[in-house]
């Protein structure tokens, strides 16, 4: 069953992806978009004033007001005035370094494509075509310059390409509302040759030339250069696939189908267009200008029955053919002229100069002139309630109001006008979004650098800087080590510096960090968010005043955090958020949130310093602390004093017990002497022979 089911699906694919097939379905939404078409024509023949054969003006002279140009050219500027900037943000405004890299290089990069080609063109494009037919689209596309031969090939000069479709050269399949919509096709009409350089020779000599300036004409197959082939670019979202097919072509498909060359979100490479009046039950729009049609009409009638009435309000009488004297009295006679007449009696029979002329009546036409002028106010002022173009956005009003009514009439009748402005506002949005994927998806590091400006380093520079510090650093150890054994330091490595330039972009993210990122396009959709500022010229009072609230806010919160830091300085990182979590609700905060960013980094650093000293406390605690050592001073001193006191009666003792011992000594040697002289002195008697004894 399933074999059977795959081969049918096959089958349904093989039918679906040939040319005949897409023909046919281009050929049925081409006559259910023709009744627009044939609308959207007659549209732009009044706003041109190229309608001259209406059946409420029959005589070419008559004269119109050209209310359908008014409005349009009124309401044009209140739409779309100025070229949006691109507000590429982290989306959860968090510190995000990668992200914030990567917001800023996009952001950078889509400013610089939108000041590269004529984007204001191209919104004004889209915006009439909605004021006019009734919707207007654009569509962004990827494009590139291919050097070198093959395997050699090298891209150059990239460029996100916003371009304008016109509103006749676009079909979609029948649907209800945009949801539905599951194919759209766009046409291109190029020469043979452009045929041939595109899609080969066999094709470029067989495919009929089916366009010339005149929409609808057949022409042979000949070449010429009002004579172009009809070639459609089929957008399929249930294939996925991009198919091309021409109506001069019916073998086969141009080209073999594609996938998209870049991946939107949703698929189109174009946001849901801008529309004028639809319900849901098609998408097909309906024309401003119907809607009060019958108004401008009647508008035109009245200004044609006032001009009229205006040619037949001049004086005008009749007079008798034989007195010749009152036409040049009438029409040739100057100041203080006086006129002969050929029968005074007759002139006096008649009545005098009274009678002599009949005056055309112009009471009755006076009247009906400032009847017409009466009604031709009210249809405007129909015609007005209509459309809901007051006086306030028509730039006129009444003297006789006060200011407060003034504003309430421009609040409330601004509204309608700020439903467009905003689907506008969506609308270049979304094309910058898609800008934005282009640009991320396919341009290279070098086109990124050149386009921002940002300076950042590879994953190799940085390697190559870590080693040269890692070197260096090695070799001031060895140099050290050398100088302290006395010994002459290595030589220094040879290494190329890297620039100041250089060591500061080593503390931002990597360009194959912010590439990751931008290549990624789930990630990049989660973390970064591109929007636009406003489409409508800016209220440069309304901007100065955001500006201002924007500083007091900053200042005063630093002027609360200044107080609270020194009493609790654990407070700084919670105060730090804080401030950030502020400035990143601000648009005006986001040029300057990497500043904030630091000033708010150096602020927690130094609050988890130990906090300075007071100047008071300190002259008090070097008081106390002089007092205590002059204390200890004397305390060591009086001890001292005492010690040497005690040392000298103790050294006196001494010295007198020394004393007595030597005294002691002397005495005992004097008397060890003296006894020993005694028996010296008795040994020597006791040897004498006694006297009177003769020796023998």
């Amino acid at each position: 069953m399933s074999e059977v089911a795959n081969a049918a699906d096959t089958a349904q694919q093989a039918v679906d992806a040939s040319a005949r097939y897409w023909l046919a379905e281009i050929s049925v939404a081409g006559k259910v978009y023709s009744p627009w078409h044939t609308r959207g024509d007659k549209v732009i023949r009044r706003y041109k004033d190229e309608n001259n054969d209406r059946e409420m003006i029959q005589n070419t002279r008559g004269r119109k007001m050209a209310i359908l140009w008014s409005n349009v050219e009124t309401v044009k500027p209140a739409l779309y005035s100025q070229t949006p900037s691109p507000n590429i943000s982290r989306r959860n405004k968090d510190a995000d370094p990668v992200g914030r890299v990567a917001s800023m290089v996009l952001e950078r990069c889509v400013e610089a494509s939108l000041s590269g080609q004529d984007f204001d063109r191209t919104m004004r494009d889209v915006v009439q075509d909605m004021l006019l037919p009734g919707q207007g689209i654009a569509i962004e596309e990827y494009a590139a310059d291919i050097e070198g031969g093959e395997g050699a090939e090298q891209v150059s000069n990239q460029r996100s390409i916003t371009r304008y479709l016109h509103w006749k050269d676009w079909l979609t399949n029948p649907a209800r509302i945009w949801s539905e919509v599951w194919w759209f096709a766009y046409r291109s009409f190029l020469t043979r040759d452009e045929v041939t350089k595109k899609f080969g020779k066999e094709i470029g000599n067989a495919i009929q030339l089916d366009h010339r300036p005149e929409e609808g004409a057949k022409v042979p197959n000949v070449d010429g250069q009002e004579h172009k082939a009809t070639v459609w670019t089929i957008w399929s979202q249930r294939h996925g696939k991009l198919f091309q097919v021409a109506p001069g072509y019916t073998d086969s498909l141009l080209a073999e189908p594609i996938d998209p060359p870049t991946k939107h979100e949703g698929f189109w490479p174009f946001p849901r267009p801008v529309q004028a009046t639809v319900a849901n039950d098609s998408i097909i729009p309906v024309p401003d200008f119907s809607l009060y049609q019958d108004q401008a009409d009647g508008i035109d009638l009245l200004t044609n029955r006032i001009y009229k009435l205006s040619e037949s309000l001049r004086l005008r009488g009749l007079y008798p053919a034989d007195m010749d004297s009152v036409k040049r009295l009438l029409s040739d006679a100057g100041d203080t002229e006086l006129i002969p007449v050929e029968n005074w009696a007759m002139l006096g029979e008649r009545g005098g100069a009274d009678g002599l002329v009949v005056w055309f009546p112009l009471k009755e036409v006076a009247a009906a002139l400032v009847a017409c002028m009466d009604a031709l106010e009210k249809q405007k002022a129909m015609l007005y309630e209509v459309t809901g173009m007051g006086d306030i956005i028509r730039g006129a009003s009444d003297p006789s109001e006060t200011a407060t009514a003034q504003q309430i009439k421009s609040q409330w009748g601004s509204l309608r006008v700020r439903d467009r402005q905003r689907d506008i506002q969506r609308f270049a949005r979304d094309i910058i979004r898609r800008k934005a994927e282009v640009i991320a998806e396919h341009f290279t590091v070098e086109a990124l650098q050149q386009m921002s400006g940002v300076q950042l380093l590879t994953q190799q520079q940085k390697g190559t800087i870590q080693a040269y510090q890692q070197a260096m650093q090695g070799w001031q150890q060895q140099a050290q080590m050398a100088q302290q054994q006395g010994m002459p330091p290595p030589p220094q490595p040879q290494l190329p510096a890297p620039t100041p330039e250089m060591m500061k972009a080593m503390a931002e993210p990597s360009w194959e960090q912010v590439m990751g990122l931008l290549r990624n396009d789930k990630m990049r959709g989660f973390v970064i968010d591109v929007e636009t500022d406003s489409t409508v010229e800016p209220d440069q009072q309304m901007e100065q005043q955001k500006a201002t609230e924007f500083i007091g806010s900053v200042v005063q919160f630093l002027g609360a955090a200044e107080k609270i830091l020194p009493m609790v300085p654990q407070a700084a990182p919670m105060l730090g958020e804080l401030l950030l979590y502020g400035v990143r609700r601000f648009k005006a905060g986001e040029s300057m949130e990497t500043a904030i960013e630091r000033f708010v980094e150096a602020t927690v650093a130094q609050a988890s310093q130990p906090p300075p000293p007071n100047p008071q406390l300190q002259v008090q605690q070097v008081r106390a602390q002089a007092e205590t050592a002059k204390a200890k001073t004397e305390q060591q001193t009086a001890v001292i004093k005492g010690q040497a006191e005690q040392a000298k009666a103790q050294a006196a003792i001494a010295q007198t017990a020394l004393e007595h011992h030597v005294n002691m000594a002397q005495t005992q040697a004097d008397m060890a002497l003296a006894q020993q002289q005694g028996m010296t002195a008795q040994a020597q008697q006791a040897l004498q022979p006694p006297s009177g004894t003769a020796p023998q």
